[in-house]
């Protein structure tokens, strides 16, 4: 059997479940759309921290860069040479 054993608590999304449980009490969908609201309201003023919130949902968060400048150690024949 794969996964965690049934009846047991998620322990990795016991925020989300609370704060779903909290935005219910408050209103539901109702409140959900003021913090919408009140996001591009903050994004469109300049906040950075708001602007990046909404693209990120938009578009998705971008993936971290690598940095490669470093090459590879070993070339491939060096490597195979190693491996004799």
């Amino acid at each position: 059997m794969a996964g965690r054993p049934k009846g047991s608590r998620d322990k990795r999304k016991a925020f989300r479940n609370a704060l779903r449980m909290e935005l219910a009490a408050a209103g539901g969908d109702d409140a959900l759309r003021d913090i919408v609201k009140r996001l591009i309201e903050h994004a469109t003023e300049g906040d950075i921290a708001a602007i990046r919130e909404v693209a990120d949902r938009l578009d998705g968060r971008p993936r971290e860069a690598l940095d490669m400048s470093g090459g590879l150690a070993l070339s491939h024949e060096e490597a195979l040479a190693q491996l004799e």
